[in-house]
């Protein structure tokens, strides 16, 4: 898992250091993106019940990004603010699911992104893209109905995400798209004892406007 995240941070950097490379260039753009998040099983290590296997499963939901960057030929680099909040659908506790009166998990992450756009002769543009940055990992306080319970809480961890997509150019300025983005990050600690795995694969509806 650690080379893993570092291939992506160096990744990352290599893709957003090539934009940096013409930051002072005209081609400033601000991006709204507005889609669907499908927060993967997240496996919970609870060392205060050893022994008992604990897996939070999600509602699909909203999620949202917006970002500003500058954009020359076919490299882009910006800063993203993206959002993403789940309903809790259930606890499985050692292969046994159990329904939940209330529950979930969010995130509010800051990303540095980088992108390669295929450019050709036709309005429809095929892009990669890369991210790095930092989340803010919440809990809400789990109820299920067998009676048990966990606390909730929040951890800020590293947090990357890797995405591709479509874009068509309606005008110079507007630009719409469709993205599919994995975002992950490191695992986050709400308790001293308690460790949580948090990825989603969200699927964006974009619009890009060039000023």
């Amino acid at each position: 898992m650690k080379r893993i995240l570092s291939v992506l941070f160096v990744g990352s950097l290599v893709l957003f250091a090539m934009s940096l490379a013409v930051y002072g260039a005209d081609g400033l753009y601000a991006h709204y993106k507005l889609g669907l998040g499908i927060l993967t099983d997240s496996d919970v290590t609870d060392a205060a019940a050893p022994g008992t296997s604990i897996e939070l499963e999600y509602d699909d939901d909203l999620a949202i990004a917006v970002g500003i960057g500058y954009a020359v030929g076919a490299v882009r680099g910006e800063a993203e603010l993206a959002f993403l909040n789940n309903d809790l659908d259930k606890v499985v506790l050692s292969g046994v699911p159990q329904a939940v009166w209330s529950g979930g998990a969010s995130s509010r992450a800051l990303l540095l992104n980088g992108y390669y756009d295929f450019l050709n002769s036709t309005p429809v543009t095929p892009f990669v893209s890369a991210g790095i940055g930092i989340a803010r990992v919440d809990v809400g306080n789990i109820n299920y109905v067998a009676g048990g319970g966990q606390q909730g809480g929040h951890d800020t961890v590293f947090a990357y995400q890797l995405g591709a997509g479509v874009a068509y150019e309606i005008t110079r300025r507007f630009t719409v798209d469709v993205t599919y983005r994995y975002f992950g990050t490191s695992d986050a600690d709400f308790r001293p004892n308690m460790e949580m795995e948090y990825g989603s694969h969200n699927i964006y509806a974009g619009l890009r406007v060039s000023f």
